[in-house]
């Protein structure tokens, strides 16, 4: 068995005005569904006593789980943009929610942050299972892989496509390094992967 999500990759962060918006607002979906250790994983919830809504992240239940996983997510996914990174921040709207091109070069360089971020969670979750991998695309996206063009010709990474990605990865999981696949970073307010769609 093993586990491909889609876009789940969301970083307990701040917003870019330094609030916990998205965080406080997991804590109390935590609180009001009566999560428990029943819901979250088990070993996660133990090393997070107290604060177990943490679990409710990938970058916290990464590192508890057994099954490989090989997740398919951009590092500036327009979801979390708008409705984390973003969010309560009305001059950055724009930019959030219209991608990269109508981003400020401030704006890029607080982006490109969250991407950075995403990336090194994203890696220190995957470390402990040696058989998982990752393919982490600067598309300006949320689900692409749901997309037949993304799957096949959009998002790719040298050359590489997700599904191409997805298909070495099973056919050889234990070589974690050779299937982690990184995309660039943004520059400017241009993309810098020419097959991210407009």
């Amino acid at each position: 068995m093993v586990d491909v999500p889609v876009s789940g990759f969301f970083l307990p962060t701040k917003n870019v005005a330094g609030t916990d918006v998205y965080v406080d607002f997991m804590k109390k979906a935590y609180t009001l569904h009566n999560a428990s250790s029943m819901t979250v994983d088990t070993s996660c919830a133990a090393a997070h006593k107290g604060q177990e809504w943490h679990c409710m992240f990938a970058p916290f239940s990464m590192l508890h789980m057994k099954t490989p996983v090989f997740p398919l997510q951009s590092m500036y996914d327009s979801w979390q943009m708008g409705n984390e990174y973003f969010i309560n921040v009305p001059q950055d709207s724009v930019c959030a929610n219209n991608g990269p091109a109508n981003c400020s070069s401030s704006q890029i360089k607080d982006v490109n942050k969250f991407g950075a971020s995403l990336i090194a969670m994203m890696q220190s979750g995957l470390g402990p299972n040696r058989s998982s991998g990752a393919f982490v695309h600067s598309c300006w996206t949320h689900c692409l892989a749901y997309t037949s063009q993304g799957l096949d010709s959009q998002g790719l990474i040298q050359d590489v496509s997700m599904q191409q990605a997805v298909t070495a990865w099973y056919n050889s999981p234990t070589t974690q390094s050779k299937n982690v696949h990184v995309d660039c970073t943004l520059s400017g307010s241009h993309k810098c992967n020419p097959t991210c769609p407009a």
